[in-house]
């Protein structure tokens, strides 16, 4: 939720203004109010427009049209360059913005969507402060409308559509398919207020309230899209939140790429890349299928050893560095993070010197190569198979965390735990802490939980497996396992053999988020983040 502020009026070309986090009633900048006729009475109206240079020509850089610019961090002389690439932007997380002359902004955000409204002088004296209306700016957690607007584009939300994106541009004004605002990360629409509207925001100074609704009662304080390791790493599935694109302002905007296999419908199903280049310079040539070429990349050629500093506990002091980690692995005094790994024969039983020697060799390498030579020095307890068509070796691999004793999640006071659930016993969460309590356990958490399958889901998801193994098999590479199939084959192309299969469960665990009446009723009428005018 934001809220105008007064000091920055006038940014960008004079023409638009600055907002500051949280519902203002006091901010002193507003849009311009038109008062219609002369003195007024009670059951009179005050009349309010919108201004039409309020929310045209924002960048006086950027021909006149509608759009907005929402950017995370600071921004340090922003520039574009040849109208199409972004330059400069300084200390900024991510740029999104969307903008386009007024005949394709009526097409877009079209007027129709905020109508100028009136309200009597006995309403306004009965309270405090007015919204008249909203202005919706959210990412696209499902189908990429607010509420009020009736031009929803469906997408596949933050899977597509990364809020964290470096920089995102969409112009429908320009006739070029990666400018269209379906391709883009965030979302726009106007709502009208009426006198007591339920989409009126709580009048106070609190923070706003994201994704799922306007208010307290039925929005989110907190959601985590994207986590920071808080220990090292023991896989490269954690690298999940890590952003290989960078500032790359060409679609698709995926989110979380390592071990993505899902298609994006901007690249065609047999390729990695357009048939069409968009440039003749093979340097502005930056639309790819990151997932895939990200998965092939890590997966076939590195892996984390788990051999580094141990924190005391989660983000904590360090309670043993990287010497000591290592020393104690090849003594068997205490196993890496990854206890999968073992020494491998010739550095099963060293004497001390020898164990400070290969300490020395490996991680304080004179020739810094150790990242090289490790590989070498490690073997691997039960490795499995990726081309077992064996429905028993699959289920004892995905049930592997069938009880875990405790359960470490992000709290609203910080990290706490929950115990293991028996009946639903096998938990399935995608960072290092679970972001919230179990799905289902509140309404919210139906979006932030974490969720368990069944012992039943855990036998269907192994023999879909299977089959897709059969389909696809054998992989020459655990890249090939983990991504889609370049192929002219639909079904193998859409996605990769685990998300396929977790696409054809029977019994599947996101039918709640999934169901269309459900959606309508919790999603689709209510906007995941708020910018008020008074």
């Amino acid at each position: 939720m934001f809220s105008p502020n007064g000091e920055t009026e006038g940014r960008f070309g004079t023409a638009a203004f600055a907002s500051n986090s949280g519902y203002q009633p006091g901010a002193p900048s507003g849009i311009p109010i038109t008062l219609r006729g002369g003195n007024v009475g009670p059951n009179d109206y005050f009349w309010y427009s919108l201004k039409g240079a309020v929310y045209t020509q924002p960048f006086r850089f950027r021909s006149p049209g509608r759009g907005f610019h929402a950017a995370l961090g600071m921004s340090v002389g922003k520039s574009y360059t040849g109208g199409l690439l972004y330059s400069g932007v300084g200390q900024e997380m991510m740029s999104s913005t969307a903008l386009t002359n007024a005949e394709q902004a009526d097409v877009y955000w079209p007027d129709d969507d905020f109508e100028p409204h009136g309200f009597t002088v006995a309403e306004i004296a009965s309270v405090p402060a007015m919204p008249i209306y909203s202005i919706t700016i959210g990412p696209r957690f499902t189908i990429g409308t607010g509420a009020g607007s009736a031009h929803g584009r469906p997408t596949k939300g933050f899977l597509q559509s990364d809020p964290m994106a470096g920089i995102s541009l969409a112009d429908p004004g320009v006739d070029n398919a990666n400018s269209h605002p379906a391709n883009g990360n965030f979302e726009m629409s106007y709502n009208t207020l009426t006198f007591g509207s339920s989409l009126t925001p709580n009048l106070s100074d609190r923070e706003g309230f994201i994704v799922t609704g306007f208010q307290s009662g039925d929005g989110l304080s907190r959601m985590i899209t994207h986590e920071l390791p808080l220990r090292p790493m023991a896989s490269l599935v954690e690298l999940q939140a890590w952003n290989p694109r960078g500032k790359n302002p060409m679609p698709p905007f995926q989110s979380h790429l390592i071990g993505n296999s899902d298609a994006t419908p901007m690249i065609p199903r047999d390729d990695i890349a357009p048939t069409t280049p968009i440039s003749s310079d093979s340097a502005l040539n930056l639309q790819h299928d990151d997932a895939y070429c990200a998965n092939h990349l890590l997966f076939d050629d590195f892996f984390f050893s788990s051999i580094a500093p141990r924190p005391e506990y989660f983000g904590g002091q360090i309670a043993n560095d990287i010497d000591t980690v290592y020393r104690d692995f090849l003594r068997g005094d205490s196993p890496l993070t990854n206890r999968a790994y073992r020494p491998v024969g010739l550095d099963a039983h060293l004497a001390d010197a020898e164990v400070t020697a290969r300490v020395d060799e490996i991680v304080n390498s004179p020739q810094g190569d150790g990242w090289e030579k490790i590989a070498s020095r490690l073997e691997v307890d039960g490795m499995f198979n990726v081309n077992s068509t064996s429905v028993d070796a699959w289920k004892a691999l995905l049930g592997h965390a069938k009880s875990l004793g405790e359960i470490p999640y992000h709290g609203q006071n910080g990290i706490d735990t929950l115990p293991d659930n028996d009946d639903r016993p096998h938990p399935v969460i995608r960072t290092a802490l679970a972001p919230d309590i179990e799905a289902g356990d509140n309404a919210n958490s139906e979006v932030t939980g974490f969720r368990r399958l069944t012992d039943d889901q855990i036998t269907e998801l192994a023999e879909k497996i299977v089959e897709q193994v059969r389909s696809r098999g054998p992989f020459l590479s655990l890249g090939e396992f983990v991504n889609r199939q370049l192929s002219d084959n639909k079904d193998l192309a859409l996605a990769g053999a685990v998300q396929s299969a977790l696409n054809n469960l029977g019994n599947d665990p996101m039918r709640v988020l999934r169901d269309p009446d459900h959606f309508d009723q919790t999603m689709a009428s209510k906007a995941e983040a708020g910018s008020v005018a008074r």
